[in-house]
């Protein structure tokens, strides 16, 4: 187990809790829709999770101390926050020196504009940004250190690593 604070960005449903409580010793899942989470975090008994309310993702001030966390992990997150400028600048600011952000976006590509198209489906409203636009935001305030896209040649996912300075 790792000695150290993660924060789990937009923890959603809370699957990725077990693990991560598994591996670091303080987990903290931050999420506007916080229910499932916390009903995941009782029924497995994670006592080294705690689970916060956003109410409102896109707020000036989130509730955590400056350089707290040495792990942010944003999976299939940040594409839905609408003010991603003032998103970077709190990841920033909670995040250790040092520390790392992973996050995980999907590619807005030709696939997805040829599915909506053949199942009839629009853009979702709340997918604000592609994952190139997450990224570039995000070298404003981190050192960008290792981007994939996968499945390889279609692009339809990217993951990206990045440390703060």
């Amino acid at each position: 187990m790792i000695n150290g604070n993660i924060l789990d960005f937009g923890c959603g449903n809370g699957v990725m809790l077990p693990t991560l409580a598994e591996h670091f010793s303080s987990v903290v899942g931050y999420d506007k829709h916080t229910e499932a989470a916390r009903s995941l975090k009782i029924k497995l008994d994670l006592d080294n999770v705690e689970i916060r309310s956003a109410s409102d993702i896109n707020e000036r001030y989130w509730p955590f101390w400056d350089k707290h966390f040495d792990l942010i992990w944003a999976s299939s997150t940040l594409e839905h926050i609408e003010n991603l400028g003032m998103l970077a600048y709190q990841l920033h600011r909670v995040l250790k020196p040092g520390g790392q952000l992973l996050c995980l976006s999907p590619s807005e590509n030709w696939i997805y504009r040829l599915g909506r198209k053949f199942f009839r489906l629009e853009k979702p409203k709340d997918h604000y940004h592609t994952a190139q636009e997450i990224i570039t935001e995000l070298k404003k305030y981190f050192v960008l250190e290792i981007r994939k896209s996968w499945p390889i040649g279609l692009n339809i996912y990217s993951m990206a690593r990045f440390r703060k300075e």
